[in-house]
């Protein structure tokens, strides 16, 4: 099979070359058709070959003048510097690869866009394009640009731009600051994975998911935990929405409002510390209330036991030893002993009980005690004591101590109940500083840092809940189906009376523990004394003034002395007692007065006395302790001290004492 003749392409009829030329002339862009110029293998310029309309009104050359003209030559700046472009068409041509590259001239008056486009071995066209409009568009973008970054790194909150897979398309310098970033620009592209720890990205990622899904708003606080600091923002998470409604990403405002939380957070502190501060002090008023009404009730309790202790005594002086009657008189001491020491706990609770303050081992005290505390101890509960070596010495009352022992040791044992547990009893001593104290019972006074001995009380039992803790050491409150009295607001008095401090830790179901904490002393302790002579029998002589509120005690004081041997004169209040006196203080031997009057107390009497008398005997007589009234008249001049309830024995041994 013959193939068929090659047919060459027609020529472009006249009427279709005069179609191109007319659309030539109609574009707007300046184009023009070059031919190469070579000498010596060289390219040194280009010759017009054609040019439409727009080429020669922006060369301002007649276009048939253009004609054959080198490009060189040609006026009116249609194109830039030539000899500085010449080697772009060359490069054009040589590559035969389009080139385009914009022109700034000053004779064009306004940005251009020349492309080279080769057409042959030698020959190429140019296009110039005005691009005026472009450029301005563009410098409109960039300026809309720099505006909004302006708008952004100018605000002092972070603010950031997502898409909808969580890269960050655009941060503020806030918020790259937030993130330890250098700049804003280098944290394009990344997500939030990629600046926060794992956790908070999470968390920020959930939050971005919820507002793509909703569609609306979402306000949240979030937290950012540094390593030197916390800070709080208050967070503003909005989705953005695309021209078809979709959405296409997120945008945040995040405000730092850590100083807002910070003040928020001390005045919170403040508050929790004024309502504990009024908790104290509330604490403390009731406490000092329900002791001034303890020592009240203490004061007269102590003048009728002084009364029926002191009269019995006497009775029992006037019988003889075979006497049936003597039997009922022991009856009414013992009973009337029991009474002080209800009494005695009742001044321990308004912190003015009786002491008798020595050097003291805590280790020995308890130690002496076993006996009786493993008889104080139910049959089921094992007593296990553990006493530390070394144990410095407290100055504190033994009797008071024993006291306290006794009843924590008693409702460690009650607490327990008819299971079966364990009673511990631990000594030691612990160096505490004032955050030690801050959680002792009744800590409305401050406790002195340094070194403090300690006894120590728990059990197994059923432990107690926060609010039987916060009323057991109110007088006469219990847990038990019977039985009422001042038991631990005893304890808690005793403690305060030796500038102790009480701590106390207890669980439900798990046990308590009691810790009773005394100032440590570098002293030794004191050995026994021993117990002083009858002074029954002493006689003595002159005039000796009782000073008493309470009737029944200044007729046995009076009856005490008659029969030593003295004369007594009697005043009911201080200031019969300073008229009394001044009458007769030549012949004043001594005066045996009470503390607590009506009119004038005993202090202020004390004070009158010595100014009429600065050389008057006076002896004091209460049922405070004698610490609290050696304090309270240091370095007065007081003579002596008689506790109450007396007997002969103690008022007598006193009396010869100064007198003999």
């Amino acid at each position: 099979m013959t193939a068929a003749p090659a047919q060459s392409s027609p020529a472009p009829s006249s009427a279709a070359l005069e179609c191109l030329a007319r659309l030539f002339d109609q574009l707007e862009d300046a184009i023009a058709v070059h031919e190469l110029v070579y000498e010596g293998g060289v390219c040194v310029d280009s010759v017009i070959l054609a040019a439409n309309v727009q080429y020669a009104l922006q060369a301002g050359i007649e276009r048939s003048a253009l004609i054959g003209r080198r490009g060189s030559a040609v006026s009116g700046a249609a194109e830039p510097p030539y000899p500085l472009y010449l080697r772009q068409y060359c490069a054009a041509v040589e590559s035969q690869r389009r080139i385009r590259f914009d022109v700034s001239s000053a004779g064009l008056g306004r940005p251009f866009s020349l492309l080279v486009i080769p057409l042959g071995a030698t020959s190429f066209a140019t296009v110039l394009s005005d691009i005026a409009v472009r450029k301005n568009q563009e410098e409109a973008l960039e300026n809309g640009r720099l505006a909004q970054r302006a708008l952004l790194d100018n605000q002092p909150h972070l603010a950031w731009l997502k898409d909808v897979e969580g890269r960050f398309l655009a941060v503020n310098k806030a918020f790259a600051d937030a993130c330890g970033q250098d700049s804003p620009e280098a944290l394009v592209g990344k997500t939030d994975f990629d600046v926060w720890p794992a956790e908070l990205a999470e968390a920020y990622r959930a939050d971005d998911a919820s507002v793509i899904a909703a569609g609306r708003q979402k306000a949240v606080e979030e937290t950012i935990v540094g390593v030197d600091e916390t800070r709080w923002f208050e967070t503003y998470k909005s989705p953005v929405f695309g021209p078809n409604g979709s959405v296409v990403g997120t945008t945040g405002v995040a405000r730092d409002v850590t100083k807002r939380k910070l003040a928020e957070q001390k005045a919170l502190r403040a508050e929790e510390e004024r309502r504990k501060l009024e908790l104290s002090v509330l604490q403390a008023q009731k406490l000092e209330s329900l002791g001034v009404l303890a020592g009240g009730i203490a004061h007269d309790f102590n003048n009728l036991l002084t009364t029926i202790l002191g009269n019995a005594d006497l009775a029992r002086r006037e019988l003889p030893s075979f006497a049936a009657a003597t039997l009922y008189l022991d009856n009414i001491d013992r009973a009337s002993r029991r009474a002080a020491d209800l009494c005695g706990q009742m001044l321990a609770y308004s912190g003015k009980g009786r002491f008798v303050v020595q050097a003291v081992s805590l280790n020995e005290l308890v130690s002496e005690m076993g006996n009786l505390l493993s008889v104080s101890t139910s049959k089921k509960a094992m007593l296990s004591c553990d006493f530390s070596d070394d144990l410095p010495s407290v100055m504190a009352d033994a009797t008071q101590v024993r006291q306290v022992v006794m009843n924590l040791i008693t409702n460690a044992s009650e607490a327990i109940g008819d299971q079966s547990g364990t009673v511990g009893l631990r000594t030691g001593f612990v160096d505490c500083d004032e955050d030690y104290f801050a959680d002792a019972v009744d800590d409305s006074e401050p406790h002195a840092p340094g070194r403090y001995a300690f006894v120590e009380v728990s059990d197994t039992g059923k432990g107690m809940d926060t609010e039987t803790q916060s009323r057991i050491f109110d007088p006469f409150f219990s847990t038990k189906f019977a039985g009422r009295g001042l038991g631990l607001a005893a304890v808690l008095g005793i403690v305060r009376g030796h500038k102790g401090a009480l701590k106390v830790s207890s669980q439900v179901g798990r046990g308590t523990t009691f810790r009773v904490l005394l100032p440590a002393q570098a002293v030794r302790p004191a050995p026994v004394e021993s117990t002083p002579a009858r002074a029954g029998d002493f006689r003595g002589g002159g005039l000796i003034l009782v000073v008493d509120d309470e009737e029944s005690v200044r007729a046995l004081a009076t009856h005490i002395l008659q029969r030593a041997g003295f004369e007594v004169v009697t005043a009911s209040n201080g200031r019969e007692a300073v008229e009394v006196y001044a009458g007769r203080r030549r012949d004043v031997r001594l005066v045996l007065l009470d503390m607590t009057m009506p009119h004038m107390d005993g202090e202020a009497t004390f004070r009158a006395l010595r100014e009429l008398d600065p050389e008057a005997q006076i002896v004091v007589s209460s049922g405070y302790s004698k610490q609290e009234v050696a304090a309270q008249f240091a370095g007065q001049g007081l003579a002596g001290f008689v506790q109450k309830p007396y007997k002969t024995d103690d008022l007598l041994g006193k009396v010869r004492d100064l007198l003999r």
